[in-house]
């Protein structure tokens, strides 16, 4: 079983995309911890390039900001062999044929070795040509993943049977983008992929709405969301982490995916997340400090006041507490510290 795989095993996938570089790869960077943290299964990255014939308005212009801004594919590919310290979520990359021949195909599938990329989604290169690229992307352990449209039973069987990683059903059509409804019977189509492969569907293109990703994953094994994602990014640029971790979320809610998460972050979602504690419990430590008691505001003071006896009382005087009374001994008058260990939930 690979990590691919793996990520369909017992649950419904949530697969987001995000195009690499857009508004710049620090911002990709952080997207991607966010959306892992929020419960993403596998994510996908678009390399950004100048003709992306699959794809609508939205991500074109994710594109365009991307190349506008300098993006380098050497830099990306350096970017997330350091993002592969910190993570082991099921990296795909969506990319054209161009920027892999360009770059050269073994050297292209060489350094995606090197990042540790599961696998390569080119649209633009047709079953009947994929022996272009798939001598390189075998020798190096990365799945050529398959795009099969709405089409003959007889082509949707013959590209099933070759398949790799997981499907990439295209629930219509024409370019990607937000649809509000989706009319194909892709229902019919899955039970003809079920009758040849064992690889994980996963629907994608049109969908935007949690509950369209639901009824997408009650047919498949997964659903893949991302111009709506993108659109999240064009709007907040920099700042769009938080946003996209909310989206994230609330596909999670919806049914897809599973996250980690401080119970902190389910306050407000007892209803719609099934909570279930880690065994053995995991913990960590948030702090709280200030340089001087006696010269901080008013406010200041109160709100250290206020974190200390919540803390006390979070822990019935225990570990927190005995803690907190160290740093208090340390600081004397002159600091505050504050330790709180909260127990993230599964």
């Amino acid at each position: 079983m690979t990590r691919l795989t793996d990520a369909f095993k017992n649950k419904k996938a949530f697969i987001p995309f995000v195009t690499a570089g857009d508004p710049d790869l620090s911002t990709t960077e952080a997207l991607i911890y966010a959306m892992e943290e929020a419960g993403a299964s596998v994510i996908e990255l678009g390399i950004p390039f100048s003709d992306p014939v699959a794809e609508g308005p939205v991500i074109q212009e994710a594109d365009n900001r991307a190349l506008a801004a300098g993006f380098r594919i050497d830099a990306l590919f350096d970017l997330l062999e350091k993002v592969r310290e910190k993570t082991e979520i099921p990296l795909v990359f969506l990319t054209y044929a161009n920027p892999i021949f360009t770059y050269g195909r073994e050297a292209f599938f060489t350094r995606c070795a090197k990042a540790s990329i599961d696998g390569v989604i080119v649209p633009d290169v047709p079953f009947e040509e994929r022996a272009t690229l798939l001598p390189f992307a075998r020798e190096k352990g990365i799945a050529l993943i398959s795009l099969i449209a709405p089409t003959s039973h007889e082509r949707v069987q013959m590209l099933a049977r070759e398949a790799e990683g997981y499907i990439y059903l295209v629930s219509s059509m024409g370019v990607t983008g937000v649809r509000e409804k989706i009319t194909t019977d892709l229902k019919e189509i899955v039970e003809k992929i079920r009758e040849v492969s064992n690889q994980p569907v996963a629907v994608g293109f049109g969908i935007a709405r949690p509950e369209q990703a639901a009824q997408m994953a009650d047919i498949s094994d997964g659903a893949i969301v991302g111009s709506a994602i993108v659109k999240l990014v064009a709007k907040y640029g920099k700042t769009a982490v938080g946003p996209v971790r909310d989206y994230v979320l609330s596909m999670v809610e919806a049914g897809l995916g599973i996250s980690i998460l401080p119970e902190l972050l389910l306050e407000h979602t007892a209803d719609r997340v099934v909570s279930l504690p880690l065994e053995p419990a995991q913990y960590r430590t948030l702090g709280m400090g200030m340089p001087c008691r006696n010269t901080a505001s008013p406010a200041v003071r109160n709100f250290a006041a206020y974190v200390q006896v919540y803390v006390r009382e979070l822990d019935g005087g225990q570990c927190c507490g005995a803690q907190m009374d160290e740093i208090y001994r340390e600081c004397g008058d002159e600091g505050l510290g504050a330790v709180d260990r909260r127990k993230p939930t599964l």
